[in-house]
């Protein structure tokens, strides 16, 4: 079982809020409060929880009192293959696995996507409702959408540029369609940078 330390720790090298680890968790606020501060003890599921969501976030925990995080890597990964968006397609069903993961998309056109591979875009919504995590997206005002199960923002197009960029846990992705290529980074870093960088636009876009 996790001990408050390691909760405590875990959180701080997270930079992470009590109020952002009991959301992530499933878990009241008071009831994290509690076992941060050692009133009251974990109970195996909420352990489960607990683990699950910061391992996800690169916590390693060792024993009663060890927690580190893992070590940071950068990956870049160009894909000049014509399947690039499907290769991306399956990298993204591949590490969103549950409700608590999330896909943030800022793009100058969504039909692109439907357009230049069809195929991956009935994929990519089979996927989701499936494994139920969940997704935002930033387009120009007038902009046609996919996806009522998608949440929108709107902004005018001399925010969004001509690459489309998609941010996936600790990954951003990079979609030149003139070029029909795709650069996959792989960074917790940069994919907090751009996540950011998206948080600022959504809060100025419009529903």
């Amino acid at each position: 079982m996790l001990s408050s330390t390691q909760i405590r720790a875990a959180r701080a090298m997270l930079n992470w809020s009590q109020n952002k680890l009991a959301m992530l968790a499933g878990l009241h606020i008071n009831s994290l409060r509690n076992l941060e501060n050692g009133s009251s003890k974990s109970r195996v599921q909420t352990d489960m929880k607990l683990r699950a969501v910061l391992e996800k976030a690169g916590i390693i925990f060792h024993g009663r009192s060890g927690v580190e995080t893992e070590p940071e890597m950068l990956q870049i990964n160009r894909i000049t293959s014509g399947d690039y968006l499907m290769v991306l397609t399956k990298d993204i069903l591949a590490t969103l696995k549950n409700k608590n993961d999330e896909l943030c998309t800022v793009t100058h056109d969504e039909m692109m996507f439907k357009k230049f591979d069809p195929g991956g875009i009935s994929l990519y919504y089979k996927g989701r409702t499936r494994q139920k995590f969940t997704e935002r997206c930033i387009v120009p005002f007038g902009g046609k959408q996919h996806s009522e199960k998608t949440n929108y923002r709107h902004l005018p197009h001399a925010f969004i540029g001509p690459v489309s960029w998609i941010i996936y846990k600790d990954r951003i992705a990079l979609i030149h369609w003139d070029c029909n290529e795709g650069i996959i980074i792989r960074n917790r870093q940069i994919a907090a940078t751009y996540q950011a960088i998206f948080e600022a636009l959504w809060l100025q876009g419009e529903e």
